[in-house]
């Protein structure tokens, strides 16, 4: 399995699919580089409907936020959820782009005048919520205010994919598959390089696909 695949070949053989002599393949590993092909398709689809960036959901994918630092007071939106609050020190506060957080990889805060080519000084005195990807600047080390001038370079996502996710994989290629198949019979054409159903149709794409991914969406800020 590929580093960003969220299921194997086998599972989805385990699911019962046509034969690869049934979707026109000379060799069944020929078949199976197909279906490969399609897990990645399948994944990356998990990940676009999710709006979540490439290979999230396994092993986590590398992030680079850039913050607008202030210094009034604000509201701010939780990440991932409807809650609001007030920012006690609004400086220090920041929330990553997307969570959870697997690790931080580093934290830098321009020191450059306004207007001059940036200048990055690394920050480790700070704190982070892994689960809402909330950061806190420690005050004495906290930038000052300006257009981009945090910059947190992290892994966020799941070191493994979740059950949800590797399910949500499994079904979109066993319905591609079984779709290419009522495709074949229905028109009588052997393909001999067969082309999957759209993954975006209502056969493929299902209610309870997405009723498996809607739980792992990134919620857009309000």
């Amino acid at each position: 399995m590929n580093m960003v695949d969220y299921c194997l070949v086998d599972d989805v053989k385990d699911y019962g699919v046509p034969d690869y002599q049934e979707l026109g393949f000379e060799a069944e590993n020929d078949y199976d580089k197909f279906i490969s092909r399609l897990i990645a398709r399948a994944s990356r689809m998990a990940d676009r409907y999710c709006n979540r960036p490439d290979g999230f959901f396994n092993g986590g994918a590398t992030v680079t936020d850039y913050f607008d630092v202030k210094e009034e007071d604000s509201t701010f939106h939780y990440p991932e959820t409807e809650r609001t609050g007030i920012y006690d020190v609004y400086r220090r506060t920041f929330f990553a782009s997307q969570s959870p957080i697997v690790s931080i990889t580093s934290i830098h805060k321009n020191t450059a005048n306004l207007g001059d080519t940036p200048s990055w000084t690394e920050i480790t005195a700070y704190y982070m919520d892994s689960d809402t990807g909330r950061i806190v600047i420690k005050d004495t080390v906290a930038p000052t205010s300006g257009i981009g001038n945090l910059r947190v370079i992290y892994k966020a996502g799941y070191a493994t994919e979740p059950d949800e996710i590797k399910w949500a994989c499994e079904e979109l290629v066993v319905n591609g598959l079984n779709g290419m198949l009522q495709d074949s019979l229905n028109s009588k054409i052997r393909f001999t390089r067969p082309v999957p159903s759209s993954f975006s149709s209502a056969k493929v794409f299902t209610d309870a696909i997405k009723e498996k991914l809607t739980p792992y969406k990134k919620r857009r800020s309000a």
